[in-house]
């Protein structure tokens, strides 16, 4: 199934933020972090960076920066667009949404959320050794280039980052599975991407995605 949405997702290594990063004394294990709230849908736009951030405060985890952000019920599409417009009005890139979606960076999105009050601090994990620690604590808030063929999960909702590169995507990791090697990502692609939202990916094909100009981001309330 080739689904017809794009991605958005802008680099942006801040060397300041990247000072930042993750605590490495966590235990890595299996880890899966609960979300129950309806798969939020990006469709054609280029809002990942909004959506992402915003299928992350709906998780379990962040029910109390999502207090903050808006009210105790899930944050919706709408939210997420709102969100997304408050990071291209403060990124460094051209373009402004809603008049021009060009997309923004995860770095932009954390930062309107730290400016807001809703969370108290967000740090980096560079490469693979160090996004495996940072899923210990807490969903991760994931950027790398995106492929047409991780567009069409199989049918036990694997993808892979095989075939033409349609540009950065930002996306919410919320497992890691040790015992069978692979990740679970809540993309935000509907309910009819992959299995209820989610695909998976073997740690092999991540963490090449990762070396190859990839972030990721744990947000503290």
């Amino acid at each position: 199934m080739i689904v017809p949405f794009k991605s958005g997702r802008v680099v942006d290594h801040d060397p300041k933020s990247l000072e930042y990063k993750v605590p490495l004394d966590a235990e890595i294990k299996t880890v899966l972090w609960e979300h129950k709230a309806p798969i939020l849908n990006q469709a054609s736009s280029n809002a990942c960076v909004g959506f992402s951030f915003a299928q992350m405060l709906n998780t379990e985890h962040f029910n109390d920066v999502r207090t903050k952000a808006k009210s105790a019920d899930y944050v919706d599409d709408q939210f997420a667009y709102k969100i997304y417009q408050s990071a291209t009005e403060i990124d460094e890139f051209p373009g402004q949404f809603p008049k021009e979606d060009t997309g923004s960076s995860g770095l932009a999105m954390c930062k309107v959320a730290h400016r807001a009050g809703w969370i108290s601090e967000y740090q980096t994990a560079k490469g693979w050794e160090e996004f495996q620690k940072a899923i210990q604590t807490a969903p991760v808030y994931v950027g790398t280039f995106w492929t047409n063929q991780m567009n069409q999960p199989d049918n036990d909702g694997f993808v892979k980052p095989f075939g033409t590169e349609l540009g950065g995507h930002q996306y919410l990791v919320i497992g890691l599975n040790v015992e069978e090697e692979y990740i679970t990502i809540l993309n935000s692609y509907s309910n009819k991407f992959g299995i209820n939202g989610r695909v998976k990916m073997k740690f092999n094909h991540f963490s090449e995605l990762l070396h190859n100009g990839g972030d990721a981001m744990i947000i503290k309330p």
